[in-house]
């Protein structure tokens, strides 16, 4: 699963992208929002997570969360900061970020966070996926109870 880094900070990069490596994740990275917002717009698969920090220079965590959310409603954003606040957690979760992780963090911390967000996201996918079939099944069985009364004349479906 491919998980996008994004955090002013070489170190901070440097530290999530080999934490995150170890359990197999692959790590796009990316200095800036606008870097950021480049990758996501010319990614040849979707990224299971971000990891976004709140401040950086130029374009702040805030703004490229709204963007990345219009950009794909479904992407899941983990907000970084050292400067937490209850407020600015607040503002990012209304905004469509998933978690929130305050620095400094450990390497486990962060493993444990992704691990529970990209499962989560799996799990909503697939029943998404459980509720197409369902629904394209049911359209079927009406179809064909539809069919079975135009050709047979039969009312017991």
């Amino acid at each position: 699963m491919r998980v996008l880094v994004v955090d002013d900070d070489r170190n901070i990069r440097l530290m999530l992208k080999e934490c995150l490596e170890q359990e197999d994740y692959s790590i796009d990275e990316a200095e800036t929002g606008e870097q950021a917002l480049e990758k996501l717009a010319s990614a040849k698969e979707p990224y299971g997570a971000v990891l976004l920090d709140m401040k950086m220079p130029g374009m702040g965590g805030i703004e490229a969360l709204k963007r990345m959310k219009q950009m794909d409603p479904a992407l899941q954003v983990i907000m970084i900061t050292a400067y937490g606040t209850v407020e600015t957690a607040v503002e990012a979760m209304k905004l469509g970020a998933v978690d929130y992780l305050r620095k400094p963090f450990s390497a486990k911390d962060v493993r444990s966070l992704v691990k529970q967000v990209t499962s989560r996201e799996a799990l909503s996918t697939e029943a998404v996926e459980r509720r197409v079939r369902s629904t394209e099944a049911t359209r079927f069985e009406k179809i064909s109870a539809i069919k079975s009364l135009l050709v047979n004349g039969n009312t017991d479906t």
